[in-house]
């Protein structure tokens, strides 16, 4: 296995002084092989394809992209000859080419990179200095016309931050907005149909030298805003009246980009004059905190993410629970078809899953070894188990006796939902899946 987030287990259990003095070449034998959870585990970006009903793409935190074209049914790795695309931050499919995809990394990655065979192979774009790439916007028309909003690195001053444009493909990158040396690029939002008007907020993004985290300046100070409406040559600060600290942003379609939504601690608001004037819709947001999506045909419909993900048919004046519930399910991204809206990708701490009507039906997460565990340990019974704590999933525990991996899909299923018990209501934070390295 390579680029899987995964916590790895010796299958030989030695003391320290033991492993010393043995020599190298006995385990040349030995080898990794998954054994679970298959339960998934925190995504940080995903996107589809518009003209592939079963295709969709979710980032694993810290465990590169994922694929589906069964719409969620069977998941699969696509970056793992690429070990720099482990920590992904965005995904953009391109519209007119489903072919074409970009994703971009984080602060421990390398820039953007491409595909242009839907995964196969990619190849790395560049903006590797900018270091975390936050969002992607690609052209509907166009897939060389690539938009790019870049954080920059948080540990130095520096000018290589802010939003980048490409019309050939990311062959090629002009910064196109800019503040200063320790402010990133947050969040940059489009509608589909009227990709000219883009909203971009941009934060301080920097770490005093020897403050460390308790100084991190990024996301918690002073947010500004700026909109193009050239598709993204040419930028203007915008001075939000009504508005007390800008959130999460999007656009509706079919308003000719002038209904805006903005979600923050204080409440969901919105604007219908571009951005200009803003309205509280209500402060009632049950600890949602995090994006805000807009329905691809209905701009009063919209929904918001929190300790839940809840929906909104009235324009933001009341949001009520949609998918998940209040322990730990932390919904993180969404992708929205922008056409159909009955398309919709969820990404949360227990995985990707896919709805094809509206959200009434769900896919299973139980088919993903993406889970992210802190601390690990083992039992003493025969043939032993092995326990990890997933992040804000409680603990699981998995069996070592060797798994047959060509078995069908289904039965994989049914071996994890029996396999994995949870045993505690929360759980330690971490940053791997469960392997174990045996002879073969």
């Amino acid at each position: 296995m390579k680029t899987y987030i995964g916590m790895c287990v010796l299958g030989l259990a030695l003391a320290p002084a033991a492993l010393a003095q043995v020599k190298p070449d006995l385990y040349a034998g030995l080898k990794w092989r998954n054994i679970g959870p298959f339960r998934g585990g925190r995504i940080s970006a995903v996107s589809g394809s518009l003209t592939e009903p079963g295709v969709f793409y979710a980032a694993a935190a810290l465990g590169g992209v994922w694929k589906t074209v069964s719409a969620g049914a069977t998941w699969f790795n696509v970056t793992d000859s690429v070990p720099d695309i482990a920590n992904v931050t965005s995904i953009a499919v391109a519209p007119s080419d489903s072919n074409v995809v970009y994703i971009g990394t984080g602060d421990r990655g390398l820039g953007v990179y491409k595909s242009t065979d839907a995964g196969k192979t990619w190849h790395h774009l560049g903006l590797q200095e900018n270091h975390g790439v936050s969002d992607i916007l690609v052209d509907p028309h166009d897939a060389n016309l690539v938009l790019a909003a870049t954080q920059g690195n948080p540990h130095s001053q520096n000018d290589q931050r802010g939003v980048y444009r490409s019309t050939d493909g990311g062959r090629g990158w002009t910064r196109v907005l800019y503040k200063d040396n320790e402010t990133g690029a947050f969040s940059m939002v489009w509608a589909f149909d009227n990709p000219k008007v883009i909203v971009v907020t941009m934060g301080a993004h920097y770490t005093p030298p020897g403050q460390g985290r308790s100084g991190f300046r990024g996301g918690t100070g002073v947010v500004t805003v700026y909109k193009s409406s050239d598709e993204g040559v040419t930028w203007s600060e915008v001075k939000p009246a009504g508005l007390p600290a800008v959130g999460s942003l999007a656009i509706a379609q079919h308003t000719n980009s002038q209904r805006m939504y903005s979600l923050g601690r204080g409440g969901l608001y919105r604007s219908d004059d571009g951005g200009a004037n803003w309205s509280l819709g209500t402060n009632n947001i049950y600890s949602a905190g995090g994006h805000v999506y807009v329905d691809s045909k209905n701009p009063d419909v919209i929904y918001a993410m929190g300790t839940s993900s809840y929906r909104s048919a009235d324009g933001g004046h009341t949001l009520v629970a949609f998918k998940g519930a209040p322990g730990g399910d932390d919904p993180r991204e969404w992708w929205l078809d922008p056409v159909n809206p009955d398309r919709i990708l969820y990404g949360g701490d227990q995985g990707a899953t896919v709805s094809l009507d509206g959200g009434h039906t769900w896919t299973s997460w139980y088919n993903q070894p993406t889970a992210q565990v802190y601390k690990i340990g083992v039992d003493n019974r025969f043939p032993y188990w092995v326990y990890g704590s997933q992040q804000d999933s409680g603990v699981v525990g998995e069996p070592v006796e060797r798994r047959d991996l060509s078995e069908s899909p289904a039965t994989a299923r049914s071996r994890a939902r029996m396999g994995s018990r949870i045993h505690c209501p929360r759980s330690y934070r971490s940053q791997h899946s469960l392997y174990q390295r045996q002879l073969r």
